[in-house]
């Protein structure tokens, strides 16, 4: 396996445990009622979870960025102009991002604020944050296309016409 599919590989496993690791979120208050009564067993399994999704996750995000650099030219590195696309849906998850941290600061000091409506905001927030690094450590974006042309955020060719 060469390393640009490692790195699809990496990505791809990545965002799933992202996806699983931002999940747990909502298992958490579940877990808790459950285990008040006298079940630890559920407990300690979204724990494990919550942090076997997290470290691998992050992880593999690494090595799928660490492959695709190794493949890279070190000219096409030093051109490079960021690593993040300032596109419709990255400036989406960045407000995403902002509205669900006010929330939770807002709600932080209230008595009145529903237990599972903070774990739901913080799911929709670290998915977002998630889904925004995922954006933008994509291994394929920018590069050329083997039939000319560039590839946009999702893989495809763009300016290619119909």
């Amino acid at each position: 396996m060469n390393g640009t599919k490692r790195g699809r590989l990496y990505y791809r496993l990545a965002a799933v445990l992202l996806f699983c690791f931002s999940g747990t979120f909502l298992l958490m208050p579940v877990a808790n009622w459950i285990s008040q009564r006298n079940t630890r067993i559920v407990l300690v399994s979204v724990g494990v979870l919550f942090w076997l999704t997290g470290i691998g996750g992050y992880t593999l995000l690494f090595l799928a960025h660490r492959a695709e650099h190794r493949t890279g030219d070190k000219d096409g590195r030093q051109k490079r102009k960021g690593s993040f696309p300032a596109n419709r849906v990255a400036v989406t998850l960045d407000i995403v991002i902002v509205v669900g941290v006010v929330v939770l600061i807002a709600w932080s000091g209230k008595l009145f604020m529903q237990r599972y409506g903070a774990y739901v905001v913080l799911f929709v927030t670290t998915m977002a944050f998630h889904m925004r690094l995922l954006i933008g450590s994509w291994p394929d974006r920018g590069r050329k296309c083997s039939k000319g042309g560039m590839k946009d955020d999702r893989g495809e060719r763009k300016g290619t016409g119909r």
